[in-house]
């Protein structure tokens, strides 16, 4: 495949039009009429260039520039007719010695009353912005950086098989979006940078290879007998419970457009493996903040799905809320929107030491009734001493559900509370005995932590995809 065609300024002469883009164009543009409209291959139009700019000055003064038009398009004409001829590089001297009979190491300064305005019309009423990018596109060609991050992907598309995105310009962001500084049009090419994919069973091949598809760039990809598309192929390196991507030693992890990619508004990537499908594991779900152990020492929490990650792992909470959310404004700031290691107890169920040794004391939620308590051994009568069991155990005109004993303030037993009863200011019934007798105890209760949905994501399914757009600059307004 020819290189685009290319006009770089190489002053050979003295005189103007000799090295003016519209002047060179112009003869293009004719010599392209004349042989039926067939475009001009790069080599043809370099050779032009070339040609152009190698003429003396001297031919300035003996033809007008309408002669001079004329006799290069008839000499390019008859040329490119023949097709042998492009073997042989053209003769500058011997041709401007055919046309005008001098010596022409003479390239002593001329004078011309040439008029671009008169004399040339290239492309009728183009601009020079249209002139540029047709001869030279690489000089008007810019290169916008993107990130494409699964934590902030689009949340009601793919998930497991693909990721997508909004594509905006400017800085604001929100989910399911990914910014750029500029305005993108007219694609030329892509440049992916070296990644890393969490794990997954369905990208383990013989090959070591993964592939990528940008799914609104796929009518120009390769294509493989699956039917399988992709634009990049990178090689797999098992780190962990990771894969580094590393796509440089194919075509430097480059994908060149053969018709610029006029627009896009998202970008949706599939993986392959590399041609078969690749699903990855959930990276988000929900999850129960357990309320007869969160009072313990190790917080734990219950998700709705597999997790599928380790000890040592991380995990963003969101979604936290409180059945007091004014009261508790504190805490569900300080426990929302952060990032915990966890301690992997289950394929459900997680510990986060973090929570309970950081200043979150989740334990100051917890309501402690007036006065103190006794409870025997195996008992379910609880007997208060200054104690108003009928209105500190009632959460918006209803009975709690469970009471928490404790001796000292930091070991809980939990027990169910007897409904439905109307307790006394002293006296409560469980539903089962204590499994110890509690003497002038403290009885707590919650308020605070409902049985919510809290949002967990899980960090190491995270994949962040950097790339490199370049692009042809918008002609400015």
């Amino acid at each position: 495949m020819s290189d685009p065609p290319k006009l770089v300024s190489r002053v050979k002469n003295t005189n103007p039009f000799l090295n003016d883009y519209k002047f060179i164009g112009k003869v293009v543009s004719l010599v392209t009429a004349k042989l039926g409209g067939i475009e001009l291959t790069a080599p043809q139009v370099m050779e032009i260039q070339d040609f152009i700019e190698s003429l003396t000055t001297k031919i300035t003064k003996t033809y007008d520039v309408a002669t001079i038009q004329d006799r290069l398009v008839t000499r390019f004409v008859t040329k490119y007719k023949d097709a042998s001829c492009m073997t042989r590089r053209p003769d500058v001297r011997e041709w401007q010695k055919s046309e005008i009979g001098y010596n022409t190491e003479d390239n002593s300064r001329g004078t011309t009353s040439f008029n671009y305005n008169k004399d040339l019309g290239m492309f009728g009423n183009a601009s020079p912005y249209d002139v540029q990018r047709y001869f030279n596109p690489q000089a008007l060609v810019i290169k916008t950086s993107i990130v494409l991050d699964t934590k902030y992907r689009k949340l009601e598309s793919g998930g497991n098989d693909f990721y997508s995105w909004d594509v905006v310009e400017g800085l604001t962001r929100t989910q399911g979006s990914s910014n750029v500084t500029s305005k993108i049009r007219d694609v030329i090419s892509l440049r992916i940078m070296k990644t890393r994919v969490p794990f997954t069973a369905s990208a383990q091949n013989d090959l070591g290879r993964m592939s990528i598809l940008i799914d609104e760039f796929s009518a120009q990809s390769f294509v493989a007998q699956e039917n399988r598309k992709f634009h990049f192929i990178g090689e797999l390196t098992a780190t962990g419970d990771f894969y580094e991507v590393n796509f440089d030693q194919f075509n430097e992890g480059v994908f060149n457009f053969n018709k610029p990619v006029t627009t896009f508004s998202t970008m949706s990537l599939y993986y392959g493996s590399p041609i078969e499908p690749i699903s990855f594991d959930d990276d988000r779900t929900t999850c129960l903040l357990q309320p007869d152990t969160v009072y313990t020492a190790t917080p734990t929490i219950v998700t709705q799905i597999p997790h599928k990650i380790n000890t040592g792992n991380r995990v963003y909470l969101s979604g936290f809320t409180t059945s007091n959310p004014t009261a508790d404004a504190y805490l569900i700031q300080a426990l929302n929107n952060k990032y915990y290691a966890v301690t992997k107890v289950d394929d459900v169920t997680l510990q986060i030491p973090d929570l309970a040794s950081s200043a979150i004391n989740i334990k100051t939620v917890m309501k402690i009734t007036s006065g103190t308590i006794t409870v025997a051994a195996n008992g379910t009568t609880v007997t208060g001493l200054n104690t108003a069991f009928d209105t500190d155990l009632k959460v918006n005109g209803s009975l709690v559900q469970y009471v928490y004993f404790s001796n000292d303030g930091k070991t809980f037993e939990k027990r169910e509370v007897s409904l439905p009863q109307t307790p006394t200011a002293t006296s409560l019934t469980l539903v089962a005995g204590t499994s110890s007798a509690f003497t002038n105890a403290f009885l707590y209760y919650n308020t605070t932590y409902p049985q919510q949905n809290i949002n967990i994501y899980f960090d190491s399914k995270r994949i962040i995809t950097c790339m490199e757009i370049s692009h042809i600059a918008p002609q400015s307004e």
